[in-house]
C-alpha cells in the first residue's frame, strides 16, 4: 500500500496543473483525468464537472450505509506558478 502511495504522489506532482488564470499553466484537466481514472479503479462513482476554461472538479462518492452522516473532502487540484517569485 506504502509503494502505491508514493507512486501516486509522484505522479500527482509530475503533472502540471498550474492554474491558468493566475499564470501561464495548463489548468486542472491533466490532473483531473489522473485522478478522476484512479478513483474509477477503485470502483467510486466519479464525475469531472468543467468549471472554466481548463478549469474541473473531481466528485466522487462512496455509498455508506449510515443515511443520518456525510463525510466531505474538498482539495485543490491546480498549483500555481512560480513566475515573477
Amino acid at each position: 500500500m506504502e509503494n502505491r502511495i508514493i507512486t501516486i504522489l509522484i505522479e500527482l506532482v509530475r503533472i502540471n496543473s498550474v492554474n491558468r488564470t493566475l499564470s501561464k499553466g495548463p489548468g486542472e484537466r491533466e490532473i483531473a483525468k489522473f485522478i478522476a481514472q484512479d478513483l474509477k479503479t477503485r470502483k467510486l462513482d466519479v464525475e469531472i464537472q468543467s468549471v472554466g476554461d481548463n478549469q474541473q472538479n473531481v466528485v466522487a462518492i462512496i455509498s455508506g450505509n449510515a443515511h443520518d452522516r456525510s463525510l466531505l473532502l474538498n482539495a485543490h487540484l491546480d498549483t500555481v506558478g512560480v513566475e515573477g517569485m
